[in-house]
């Protein structure tokens, strides 16, 4: 046991390492740039408001018709998850045309 523990603290030290690396910051700061610009976060928005109705009243919709609210987190997560596709998507098609 006291080896998976030691394996697990040296992972997670490299991990670290590795995220502190100039490299990959620098692809953060690209993807943060990509995604919050040419209108990305407004399409999200858009679609988020959309796909996240379409999908509460296919996932809630029982729940809401015997007077119940379904939990909030619930439904608020099924409105973030369009909202972070869309703009996966749109980040990645930007790179692939770059």
């Amino acid at each position: 046991f006291s080896d998976l523990v030691e394996y697990n603290r040296h992972m997670n030290t490299d991990a670290w390492a590795r995220l502190s690396d100039s490299t990959h910051l620098s692809a953060v700061k690209e993807f943060i740039e990509l995604a919050i610009s040419d209108g990305t976060p407004l399409k999200a928005f858009f679609t988020a408001c959309i796909v996240g109705t379409i999908l509460t009243i296919v996932n809630h919709l029982d729940t809401i018709m015997l007077g119940d609210m379904p939990p909030p987190i619930k439904i608020v997560l099924t409105y973030c998850v369009p909202y972070c596709v869309t703009t996966w998507g749109s980040v990645l098609g930007k790179k692939s045309r770059s």
